[in-house]
């Protein structure tokens, strides 16, 4: 019987493993990376133009592996910014690569804020949420949940509020 319940501890902790270095982009080769960049950016299809796609493509790393995104107009203009977490074979360990990317008059991307942040239990700590002309970046450190609200104004990106709430 304790033969029977091992077997399936034992393939669930090899393959989490293997999900889990997917998901956080350890062990990655560049190929892959650029697959997973794509198939990502093919999400956004429909939500913005094509141009506007490769735009992203342009200004990403060639070895990025895109975490997390958040889509919708926090710059008030009536076009879609974009945020996006990800990692490179440079980011440390336990840290996103974070970018804020201001869509001008759906011709491109412009970078209007960098960072690098670090997640504690899950890459997918850091989180966006884009709506009513704000962006809210959330984020761990340590035991505590930091909320940033950001807002787009005359070109200069905006901290509106910064909440830190213990666990």
């Amino acid at each position: 019987m304790k033969n029977i319940l091992l077997l399936p501890i034992f393939f669930l902790l090899i393959f989490s493993g293997k999900a889990f270095s997917q998901l956080t982009g350890e062990g990655e080769q560049t190929e892959s990376s650029e697959v997973a960049v794509e198939q990502v950016l093919g999400m956004f299809d429909g939500i913005i133009n094509e141009g506007l796609i490769d735009n992203i493509s342009e200004i990403l790393p060639n070895d990025a592996v895109i975490v997390n995104y958040g889509a919708g107009d926090f710059s008030g203009e009536g076009f879609t910014d974009v945020t996006i977490s990800y990692k490179t074979k440079e980011t440390s360990s336990h840290n996103l690569n974070v970018i804020f990317l201001i869509n001008e008059d759906d011709k491109e991307f412009k970078i209007m804020k960098e960072m690098e942040v670090e997640w504690v239990d899950v890459p997918y700590d850091v989180a966006f949420s884009i709506s009513e002309g704000t962006c809210v970046f959330t984020y761990r450190e340590d035991k505590k949940w930091r909320f940033q609200r950001y807002f787009f104004y005359n070109n200069t990106i905006f901290l509106l509020q910064d909440e830190t709430i213990d666990v």
